[in-house]
């Protein structure tokens, strides 16, 4: 790690979990809000799909302009646009018009994802991508602790604006923050590429990169980034919003601990061996979850199932750095995640017709098919960077 750039882990890392810290002390009950206001369930599967979408569309250009004006410039613009954004949210008194104001600032959000995991990247040498990863994900799991458990006490004395308020004023000083403290790497490493030519996209590795990604978020979008968990757990389990709220806490309470070891088990093993492995039962742990009604037992198998989904983030991270090259990775980053967004976000009102079919139970077994189909790609992938001495190898 240079002595520039060592503390950019750190000061992202840090400053992304203090908004997360707002953002997922309401953002887990967002299916509850949008009924709250007038929005049906095949309404909510629509919109979540409609945020997907945004972000799916916004990534590619972020990568370009990752590559063009910088990483920092970048993160800083976007997070100062979240912000605004999510204050604008808390005026919109419709299901629809309060949409667009997430859908939005999740669009900005996912404008800066390529900047921010190739920042990242270059910040440390390739064998310590791993670790740095983890700590980001150390740092996200304490958020996701503090949020829904605070969320679980604040939200019903003061409603979900005071709370999406409270975000949208943390993001804007966090914007502050990552522009006094975050150091430009671009300008550190490689020279990039100015104009994006398809050849960077016909190696195997990179085909391989998108389509596994594809799958992997595909099945996420289904789980824990979708509505289907909670509408699950309000509907067929029975749980209070406050009791949905903890049950994610405690979740990511324990993925605190298991950072720095999943970061660890990456570089050993390898993130694609590791992204796979854990992918497997991450699905699998919530799949056994769906037949578990009593709170206890529910909320200590979603705990296994999140330690094992925070394994997948930390692999899922190094392995996109890895297989992506050096001298264009902020557009294939933005490549790799704005088509897995823009596909996954078919998933949503497809698991909600399915919802509407077979019950709610349907769109886990959809994420399992996803899933396997995304370790399949990792497996594929793994052999071709191991037969290989690369570039990238050696960013």
């Amino acid at each position: 790690m240079s002595q520039r750039t060592r503390g950019n882990v750190l000061a992202m890392s840090i400053s992304l979990s203090i908004i997360f810290a707002l953002y997922f002390s309401w953002q887990r009950l967002l299916p509850l809000i949008l009924r709250e206001l007038g929005a049906t369930d095949l309404q909510i599967s629509y919109s979540y799909s409609a945020i997907i979408l945004s972000m799916g569309l916004s990534q590619y250009p972020g990568g370009i302009l990752a590559d063009r004006l910088g990483r920092k410039p970048v993160i800083v613009l976007s997070t100062y646009g979240i912000g605004i954004l999510y204050l604008l949210a808390t005026t919109q008194h419709s299901w629809w018009s309060f949409v667009i104001m997430i859908a939005l600032a999740n669009a900005l959000n996912a404008l800066y994802q390529p900047a921010f995991t190739a920042l990242m990247a270059e910040s440390v040498a390739t064998g310590q991508r791993g670790a740095a990863f983890a700590l980001l994900e150390f740092f996200i799991s304490i958020a996701l602790t503090i949020g829904p458990a605070f969320g679980a006490w604040i939200m019903p004395i003061t409603g979900f604006r005071v709370l999406l308020a409270a975000t949208g004023f943390v993001a804007l000083v966090m914007g502050l923050v990552r522009q006094r403290f975050v150091v430009e790497t671009m300008s550190l490493g490689e020279s990039t590429a100015p104009v994006i030519h398809l050849k960077q996209f016909s190696d195997r590795r990179v085909i391989l990169l998108i389509a596994s990604n594809t799958f992997y978020t595909l099945c996420h979008s289904l789980l824990l980034f979708g509505p289907f968990i909670s509408l699950y757990a309000k509907d067929r389990l029975d749980f209070t919003p406050s009791q949905i709220n903890l049950m994610f806490a405690t979740g990511s309470m324990v993925g605190i601990f298991l950072c720095q070891l999943g970061g660890k088990l990456t570089d050993r093993y390898g993130s694609a061996r590791a992204l796979r492995t854990a992918a497997f039962m991450y699905v699998a742990s919530l799949l056994l979850w769906l037949r578990l009604p009593h709170f206890l037992w529910a909320t200590l198998c979603f705990t296994i199932s999140y330690a094992f989904f925070q394994v997948t983030m930390i692999a899922g991270g190094t392995l996109r750095a890895d297989a992506s090259p050096p001298g264009a990775r902020g557009a294939v980053l933005g490549v790799v995640g704005g088509l897995a967004q823009t596909i996954s976000a078919l998933a949503l009102p497809l698991g909600g017709l399915a919802v509407e079919r077979w019950g709610l139970g349907a769109p886990f077994f959809m994420a399992f098919g996803f899933m396997s189909l995304g370790a399949y790609g990792t497996c594929v992938l793994e052999r071709l960077m191991a037969r290989s001495s690369t570039p990238q190898a050696s960013a």
